[in-house]
C-alpha cells in the first residue's frame, strides 16, 4: 500500500472514530444527566452505546489492520509510526489523532463518574434497605472491583 493510500485510508478511519466518539461523549454526558432520576431512559441509552462501542472496536479492528498490513504495530507506538510515515507534513492526521486520543480520554472520565454515581446510589439505597430492616452498617469495605461491601446487623424496624 503506497502511502497516500494509506493516508487516505487513516483519514477515513479517524473520521468515524471522531464521529462515534463524540457521539459516545454525548450519550455519556445524558446518562450522567439521567442516571438517578430515570432508569428506563438509562436502559435506553445503554443500548445507544453498546452500538456506539461495537462500531468503535470495528474501527479500531480497521485501524490495526491498516497498521500491519503496511507493516507497523497495533498499538499506539505503531500508530506513531505510521503517522510519521504517512502523516505528510501539514499535520492534519497527527491533529486528528489527537483528536481522537483526546475524545477517547473524555469517554473514560465520563464513564467513571457515571460509574461513581451509579455507587453512590446503590451505596443510599443500601443504606435505606438496611434502615427498613432495623439493620446497621458496619464493617465497611471494598472488593478487588472498588466496589463497597457492608455487614449489616440489627433487627428490623417493623414486621409484616
Amino acid at each position: 500500500m503506497d502511502k497516500e493510500l494509506a493516508s487516505y485510508t487513516l483519514d477515513e478511519l479517524l473520521d468515524k472514530q471522531l464521529t462515534d466518539t463524540k457521539s459516545l461523549i454525548n450519550l455519556l454526558e445524558q446518562e450522567k444527566d439521567i442516571l438517578t432520576r430515570d432508569p428506563e431512559a438509562v436502559e435506553r441509552l445503554a443500548a445507544e452505546k453498546q452500538l456506539v462501542i461495537s462500531r468503535l472496536e470495528d474501527l479500531h479492528n480497521e485501524s490495526n489492520s491498516l497498521l500491519q498490513q503496511t507493516g507497523y504495530a497495533g498499538d499506539r507506538d505503531g500508530m506513531q509510526a505510521f503517522l510519521a510515515w504517512c502523516g505528510g507534513n501539514d499535520g492534519h492526521l497527527h491533529k486528528r489523532w489527537g483528536e481522537l486520543l483526546d475524545n477517547v480520554k473524555n469517554c473514560r472520565r465520563l464513564s467513571q463518574v457515571n460509574g461513581m454515581i451509579v455507587e453512590k446510589s446503590t451505596q443510599s439505597l443500601r443504606q435505606a434497605l438496611a434502615i427498613l430492616c432495623g439493620q446497621t452498617l458496619t464493617d465497611v469495605s471494598y472488593d478487588a472491583s472498588g466496589t463497597t461491601v457492608s455487614e449489616a446487623s440489627g433487627r428490623p424496624l417493623a414486621k409484616a
